[in-house]
């Protein structure tokens, strides 16, 4: 794509377009192509039209060029599409709001790399933005893949988004596949598809087209479903600016057609091999995610108003409002009017004035285990990960993982995934009142299975002390090379991570207690776990991390603990411990009532009722009653004694001194009668059979 072509003729409409809003500003590191000395292919050694130039790189390469750094990204495209990873978020579908227009007096011209039409065409609306189309082109075959599949062609539709001085914002592309099949495409006929130039031109010299050039031939493929991510452009610079949205209906080209584009472009062609996700949001026919889903930092899709915070979309916070942790600081140390110390950033994110704060000075005299439970180490599986990049967020250094493949931590029977890792220095944390030298956080993320919104974060704090050598962790995630400016690109590193290298640390003692974000927006929603055994880090380690955000760097103070359990060892907390409402460590099915760790009842009666929608086991539950409640006996069986009327606020309608139930499922084992096609009631007897007296009519 010819970058300052595109820009050229958007400014040129731009004026006339409608905007709703603009977006944070990027600032892109683009240049034109002739202002460097390198070239760019698809075979090394071989511009795109098979011929021999010794200066043009094959796409593995593209990165080498100091000005395509980018090519080396860790949001890069094209992408193989998962179909079974795509997610509709909890918004829902909607389908792309696009106006396009027909044009006249263009041509069809010959980058060099491809076949391409410059011209307004129109808009595509995305989250209250336009973005003017300026041009669209074609690759052969298609660059990204659905499934594996490669198609016959691709082609792009190329929109750029400018805010209101005209600066660029953003690219917003469409792509639409094209397979071999039929007669010629009239589409293509219109744009002189077989009468395109076959060696480069320029402006003014293309082929000239006799009719108009209409999108909207498109329009059923165009109101269909698609999938959506970010990504960057498939061609150097690779700027990773772009809104991808990938159409999933196919249209036909003639095999004449196809030929046509491959004897100007001979394999490989001019289609860049796939690139990969690196965890990064696959939508299903969906602009944007929304609040408290789940997104990737860099490469997030949150929706208007929504800030990708902690791998989590967050309401933006006003323009002038930034945090540092020095009145008047960034965490750079630079003079920053609008950067908010610690102590004031409830002034702007009011959760950060919550009871429940992070990070707190750890006392180790009040830290207990279970009574109940008693002891237990830490479930974690780490596995390696490879293509991961070191970036620098303006506020620490930091690695993103890939989500669900990276590893979890199990707690309460629900897998927390790792997310990504960061490091403050000093520790954020204090064991009886006493600094580490840093502190790493290990961010994990439970997901809900349907909507992909994050539940609720764990986060795992490893302590670092100075001493010895180069930690070899660090040396693998190259710490000392990683940006010293706030850099979302970051730098790629060369090694698999491996979080396992701290086994020893994971396997050991912890703390553990409920809390938050130690960063805006400080949620609290935090399950927190504090190794008690610290790994080193060297002097040269430590200095580089100091020199890029010097003191006071990037810890916030310690908060008061307000009366939280701090367990030593433990998970959770079982039945009759006490607990702290709002913070508390209950374990599964329990919860904190009165200050005491309760069964989950949704009943008030002189016995024990519960709401229960998991499996049974032996006689204690029916599976898949949801909700219903039962009596359960002390040994975890049902009540076989029937005594107690059945409450209201189990949706009971029976009235006699009997327990009756609302059935609509099979049963199991000898709790009940099993298949009743209809719903009724039933009573249960000692024998757990049904009973002879008659249904009353209440539940007929």
């Amino acid at each position: 794509m010819m970058i300052a072509v595109v820009l050229n003729v958007v400014v040129a409409v731009v004026a006339a377009r409608p905007r709703f809003k603009t977006i944070r500003k990027f600032v892109p590191t683009t240049r034109r192509l002739d202002d460097v000395s390198c070239e760019y292919g698809y075979e090394e050694g071989k511009d795109p039209f098979g011929e021999d130039c010794p200066e043009c790189y094959a796409p593995d390469n593209w990165g080498n060029c100091s000005l395509w750094t980018e090519c080396n990204g860790n949001f890069q495209t094209p992408v193989d599409v998962v179909t079974a990873d795509a997610m509709v978020p909890s918004a829902g579908m909607n389908y792309l709001t696009y106006d396009y227009e027909a044009l006249s007096g263009l041509e069809i011209i010959n980058t060099g790399h491809n076949l391409e039409v410059i011209g307004g065409f129109g808009t595509l609306l995305l989250n209250g933005i336009y973005y003017e189309a300026a041009q669209f082109h074609f690759h052969l075959l298609s660059e990204h893949t659905i499934d594996g599949k490669y198609f016959d062609g691709e082609m792009h539709i190329v929109h750029v988004g400018l805010d209101e001085d005209s600066q660029l914002i953003g690219y917003a592309v469409v792509g639409i596949m094209f397979q071999i099949g039929g007669d010629d495409n009239p589409f293509l006929d219109s744009i002189k598809w077989e009468e395109a130039p076959t060696t480069e031109t320029g402006e003014g010299m293309g082929t000239t087209l006799d009719g108009d050039v209409d999108l909207n031939y498109f329009s059923e493929v165009l109101s269909g479903e698609y999938y959506r991510y970010k990504g960057g452009l498939t061609t150097p610079p690779c700027t990773e600016l772009v809104e991808w949205h990938l159409m999933k209906t196919v249209v036909n080209m003639s095999q004449s057609q196809y030929d046509y584009f491959e004897a100007i472009f001979p394999n490989p062609s001019n289609y860049r091999p796939i690139m990969p996700m690196n965890g990064r949001n696959l939508l299903d026919t969906a602009q944007a995610l929304s609040t408290n889903e789940s997104c990737v930092v860099g490469a997030d899709l949150c929706g208007e108003g929504l800030d990708c915070s902690d791998g989590v979309c967050t309401s933006e916070t006003s323009e002038d409002c930034s945090y540092g942790y020095e009145d008047g600081k960034d965490p750079f140390g630079a003079d920053c009017d609008d950067c908010l110390a610690p102590d004031d950033w409830g002034t702007c994110y009011a959760d950060c004035d919550g009871d429940y704060q992070s990070p707190i000075d750890i006392v180790t005299a009040d830290a207990m285990s279970s009574l109940v439970l008693g002891t237990t180490q830490i479930p974690w599986t780490y596995v390696p990960v490879e293509n991961r990049t070191i970036i620098n967020t303006g506020h620490n250094l930091e690695v993103l993982l890939d989500l669900e493949q990276s590893g979890y931590v199990t707690l309460r029977g629900t897998r927390f995934y790792a997310l990504q890792f960061h490091f403050h220095l000093l520790s954020e944390h204090t064991i009886d009142g006493e600094y580490y030298d840093g502190e790493m956080h290990i961010v994990h993320a439970a997901l809900d299975p349907e909507s992909g919104t994050i539940d609720s974060l764990l986060v795992i704090g490893i302590m670092f002390a100075i001493g010895g050598d180069d930690n070899a962790f660090l040396e693998s995630i190259k710490f000392e090379e990683a940006p010293t400016g706030e850099d979302h690109v970051g730098v790629m590193l060369d090694q698999p991570v491996n979080l396992t290298y701290f086994s020893d640390i994971l396997d050991g003692d912890y703390y553990r207690y409920k809390g938050s974000l130690t960063t805006p927006a400080c949620a609290e929603i935090v399950e927190w776990f504090v190794m008690k055994t610290p790994s080193t880090i060297s002097q040269s380690q430590y200095d580089y991390f100091q020199a890029i955000f010097p003191n006071p760097a990037n810890y916030r103070p310690t908060l008061p603990m307000n009366g939280r359990n701090l367990l030593f060892n433990s998970m959770v907390l079982g039945q009759g411990e006490d607990c702290v409402s709002g913070a508390d460590l209950c374990g599964p099915d329990l919860v904190c009532t009165a200050g005491v760790c309760s069964l989950e009842a949704g009943c008030t009666d002189s016995t024990t009722w519960y709401k229960r929608g998991d499996p049974s086991k032996d006689c204690a539950w029916v599976a898949d009653y949801v909700p219903r409640c039962d009596a359960r006996g002390e040994d975890g069986g049902l009540v076989t004694y029937a005594e107690y009327s059945c409450p209201a606020a189990c949706g009971g309608t029976c009235s006699d001194s009997t327990s009756w139930y609302l059935k609509s499922s099979s049963s199991k084992t000898c709790a009940w009668v099993a298949v009743y096609p209809e719903v009724r009631c039933t009573r249960m007897g000692a024998d757990g059979m049904n009973a002879s007296d008659a249904c009353p009519t209440a539940c007929a």
